[in-house]
């Protein structure tokens, strides 16, 4: 259950204007003839009544808050214990989901830290890109992240809290370590207590595209022995096709699916693997 103080902030923050980079969620409609109609985008829109997104210090302890509260709200033994206490118990879960929230937690830490303690060490420049650099019982800390990769990083957070779809828990973990891996790819530089970034959680290949998702209105499917097989596929503009992916909502036996194309082979996929897309 949400705390009262998380749905709070959640609220905040769709009324502010932090930097959330959520996909373009695009409406499809199909045809009998085969062609398709792009009929609307089903984005959410939230009208800012707060300008907070300069402030750095502000956003930074708003989103930083929110993780630390999720946190104790998995493991309420860890209420009032330092943040490397905290981020050290995550780290014992292996999970894709557990290192994404380690992931997550970890940067947003050495943030939180620079803005409270060493407020001299954060530089941002005109077009919003963050280098922190500052030295704490021996080591150096440093973190240079582009302004794309910081807008990821609030994303990633505002979905492990609120996520904005209802979804399969496999399709969170991977849209959740897409977004880990845009963040990855826009920090430069980066070094805590437990060095560099190596053992993060991220791919070479995005395992779902995170800028824009195309919904079929009509997903029309049929089975054929222990495969399931997408008899509608719709397929983006090659143009934009790196950065887009589509989802294909379905019932079949009476449980709903929410399938993303990467998932498909050859619009096709095993009932076995299905099963991973079932709907929450």
């Amino acid at each position: 259950m949400q705390s009262l103080f998380g749905q709070q902030m959640i609220d905040f923050i769709k009324r502010s204007d932090i930097e959330i980079c959520y996909p373009e969620v695009i409406s499809v409609e199909p045809h009998s003839d085969g062609t398709y109609t792009i009929t609307n985008s089903l984005s959410q829109v939230y009208i800012s009544t707060a300008a907070i997104k300069d402030n750095f210090s502000i956003k930074t302890f708003i989103l930083f808050s929110i993780i630390d509260t999720y946190v104790e709200r998995i493991y309420p033994e860890l209420e009032g214990k330092s943040y490397l206490r905290k981020l050290l118990k995550l780290e014992e879960n292996r999970s894709l989901d557990g290192q994404v929230l380690h992931d997550s937690f970890r940067l947003y830490k050495l943030l939180r830290n620079a803005t409270i303690h060493n407020t001299s060490s954060i530089n941002l420049n005109d077009a919003g890109d963050l280098k922190i650099r500052y030295t704490f019982n021996g080591t150096e800390y440093e973190m240079e992240i582009t302004s794309v990769g910081l807008g990821y990083q609030n994303t990633l957070i505002y979905d492990l809290i609120d996520p904005f779809e209802r979804r399969s828990s496999t399709y969170s973990n991977a849209f959740r370590l897409s977004l880990l891996t845009m963040v990855r790819i826009g920090i430069h530089k980066f070094n805590d207590e437990k060095g560099n970034l190596e053992d993060m959680a991220t791919r070479d290949t995005l395992p779902l595209a995170t800028g824009r998702r195309y919904r079929l209105d009509q997903t029309h499917i049929e089975r054929r022995g222990n495969l399931v097989v997408v008899k509608n596929p719709y397929s983006p503009n090659p143009s934009i096709a790196s950065f887009s992916g589509v989802d294909y909502t379905f019932t079949l036996d009476g449980h709903a699916y929410f399938v993303p194309s990467e998932a498909l082979d050859k619009h096709t996929i095993s009932l076995e693997k299905l099963k991973d897309w079932q709907m929450n």
